[in-house]
């Protein structure tokens, strides 16, 4: 069972090393440190209990709701028009309707499982169309005369809040969650606001949560169901959720090192708010077991921060899977991108493309790299020569980046100046210093700064000719040997006062040696 190895295996990796990380001060703080990152406090989807407001199995029998008459169409003060009323949520109510539904062998009818969903036997057609369920079909079962009455099975458990096909979380979360409701406290209750949600409906495209298509006209807003006004943020919403403190690696087997050392309160983990809300307010957080990082979030709340995924080795039994299969929908039209592919093989810019169908830049970029990658080519270039594109398509940014950093490293090597190496290209400072640092970069020059020019030279083996810095320095050499003051020199050649020691040091260091002549 994939309960029992989980638990074997946290259980043995806490064993193997739990001495270095209690002997360690710094390392335990680290890691008591996680306990307050957004990762360890928000819950997680499957260790919450959720309740739809539609749900057909809140009736009076099992709930309080305030008024009693709220549901009742054929009261006189609301006669077949249901008003908005308050149901209190208490804990016999979730035990009885929030756990897991199982499906009787070797089947049951379609209404008697949406009867324990609490929804309407067309909301499982979309289900069963996609061969979710095992369906057969039985004449005359039940003594029904008329069509075959449809029998459905699954071996997997089903959960009434879910909104993808009811289906339960990954096997990883199971053990918990099927054992939620035992964690809810007994004298748990709360009163949420329930109301009945209406929209405009027209013609035969009603919508699928609707039990029947009718084919009229109608100018009054239609009863769709109820929503529930979240008691935190006051919006409508169809889900309300409660996070619930399943039992961690320090909960069944060890004491927790905050209690064990002593230390503070405050590096123990926070439990999540005891109270119904929505997915927003609570910062509910959905993995999915193909997730990369599903297996350190399932160890890290296991074992309350203290331990990370690769320590843990995974379980044979762990097997990720996708509950919605990834299927290229042949069928299916894609004008957008379409669009797209007919204005690139006109020969249209990315910047036109999202001028015109009013797009943003990365829109057209997404589309055209799906194009490509259905084309199997790697660039915009390369799908023009594959298509065989009436025009050649403009270089975008990507594309002329190369190209111009080619002729920034030849200018580079005939002694321009960035000045002028902007002016000559006719681009902004701040492409053409990142121009300079990825060239640096690519022949392993980056971090040297001021010496970076020559080791590019050195290194390419050319020699670079002398720049304004070291002319000047020529021509005060020269004006030096000749027996000039220095206030003359500083004179003649319009040198600012404040700059001459540092021509004096650098005339000194080269009249000793230490510095070689420039050419």
């Amino acid at each position: 069972m994939l309960g029992e190895d989980l638990e074997r295996a946290i259980r043995d990796a806490w064993l193997r090393i739990r001495q270095s990380i209690l002997s360690d001060p710094q390392k335990l703080h680290r890691r008591l440190a996680r306990r307050r990152m957004k990762s360890l406090t928000r819950p997680l989807r499957p260790w919450c209990l959720a309740i739809r407001a539609s749900d057909r199995r809140i009736t009076p029998a099992h709930w309080v709701i305030y008024p009693e008459h709220a549901m009742d169409l054929d009261h006189p003060e609301h006669a077949y028009e249901p008003i908005e009323h308050e149901v209190t949520i208490q804990t016999h109510a979730l035990r009885r309707y929030c756990h897991p539904v199982i499906i009787a062998r070797p089947g049951e009818e379609v209404t008697e499982v949406a009867k324990k969903l609490g929804v309407h036997p067309s909301v499982l057609h979309r289900a069963r169309s996609q061969g979710v369920y095992q369906e057969r079909f039985y004449e005359g079962l039940g003594g029904k005369l008329g069509c075959k009455v449809p029998v459905i099975y699954s071996r997997e458990l089903l959960d009434p809040g879910s909104r993808n096909f009811f289906a339960a979380p990954h096997p990883l979360w199971q053990p918990f969650w099927e054992r939620l409701v035992k964690f809810i406290p007994d004298d748990f209750e709360q009163a949420v606001i329930r109301r009945p949600f209406f929209r405009m409906v027209s013609g035969t495209g009603t919508p699928a949560c609707r039990p029947f298509r009718k084919s009229r006209l109608s100018d009054d807003p239609e009863f769709l169901g109820y929503v529930w006004l979240c008691p935190a943020c006051k919006k409508q919403v169809r889900t309300i959720y409660f996070p619930v403190a399943v039992p961690t690696l320090f909960d069944c087997w060890f004491t927790d090192p905050v209690i064990q050392l002593k230390l503070s309160d405050a590096d123990l983990p926070n439990p999540p708010p005891p109270t119904f809300a929505c997915y927003t307010c609570h910062g509910i957080v959905h993995i999915s077991s193909i997730s990369p990082n599903c297996w350190n979030h399932f160890i890290s709340h296991q074992t309350r921060g203290l331990l990370f995924g690769h320590e843990v080795p995974k379980p044979a039994t762990f097997i990720p899977h996708r509950k919605r299969t990834r299927i290229r929908r042949l069928s299916a039209a894609a004008p957008r991108q379409r669009q797209v592919l007919v204005r690139l093989s006109n020969g249209w810019s990315n910047q036109q493309i999202a001028l015109n169908l009013g797009i943003t830049l990365n829109d057209v970029r997404n589309h055209t790299s799906n194009i490509c990658r259905q084309e199997n080519v790697a660039n915009r270039q390369a799908l023009a020569k594959k298509l065989n594109f009436a025009k050649p398509l403009p270089l975008n940014a990507a594309e002329r980046a190369p190209l111009r950093r080619t002729e920034v490293e030849k200018l580079i090597l005939q002694g321009y100046s960035n000045q002028q190496m902007a002016q000559e290209l006719k681009i902004s400072k701040e492409i053409l210093n990142h121009d300079i640092l990825m060239i640096y970069k690519a022949h392993g020059l980056s971090g040297r700064k001021s010496k970076a020019r020559q080791a590019l030279a050195e290194k390419l083996g050319v020699l670079l000719p002398p720049n304004r810095l070291e002319l000047l320095r020529q021509k005060v050499a020269e004006l030096r040997e000749r027996g000039l003051l220095w206030k003359e020199i500083s004179r003649q050649l319009k040198i600012p006062w404040g700059s001459i020691p540092r021509h004096i040091s650098y005339f000194r260091r080269h009249s000793k040696g230490i510095l070689p002549v420039s050419p």
